[in-house]
């Protein structure tokens, strides 16, 4: 988990790396349709435990000398929300958004059987001449901010 804290008196928690899956299926035969996606956010146990962990975390640290001489208090989920349970419902009521944006893992480069789209070698499995090269082969979302990774994909290309 990322916990940003900007110097008030609230943070921001994101899955770095999530283990759940969710689904982006072709709903029209358009090819100008946005396709149906379905994020599958916290569908994972092992996600959702780390979530409930994180407001653990970083109530710890609000809860921290520093953080109560600035008058850090805790406004959500609040402090009547203590069990694994209330946390996992106010996770679930509150969650803003289905993903901090490094979304990938779309067209994961793994083989076919698992689910994977793409070879080692980035080609389609079953479809000739076409290759992915961007950050939807990552079936692991790398805990750092993309571009890099993604250049070092586009290196691995070969024509």
């Amino acid at each position: 988990m990322e916990i940003t804290y900007e110097g008030r008196a609230e943070f921001d928690a994101a899955m770095q790396r999530p283990l759940s899956r969710g689904t982006i299926m072709i709903s029209s035969t358009d090819p100008l349709s946005i396709p149906e996606i379905d994020y599958g956010v916290l569908r994972g146990p092992t996600d959702l435990k780390l979530a409930i962990e994180a407001v653990r975390v970083a109530r710890k640290f609000m809860l921290s000398g520093p953080m109560q001489e600035l008058g850090a208090v805790e406004i959500s989920p609040g402090t009547d929300v203590q069990t694994d349970d209330e946390i996992e419902a106010a996770i679930r009521e509150t969650l803003m958004l289905p993903t901090f944006g490094h979304i990938s893992g779309s067209c994961a480069m793994q083989p076919e059987h698992l689910g994977g789209v793409v070879s080692p070698h980035l080609k389609v499995y079953g479809v000739k001449g076409l290759r992915v090269v961007d950050g939807s082969i990552m079936p692991l979302v790398s805990t750092t901010h993309l571009q890099a990774t993604i250049y070092a994909i586009a290196e691995k290309v070969r024509f």
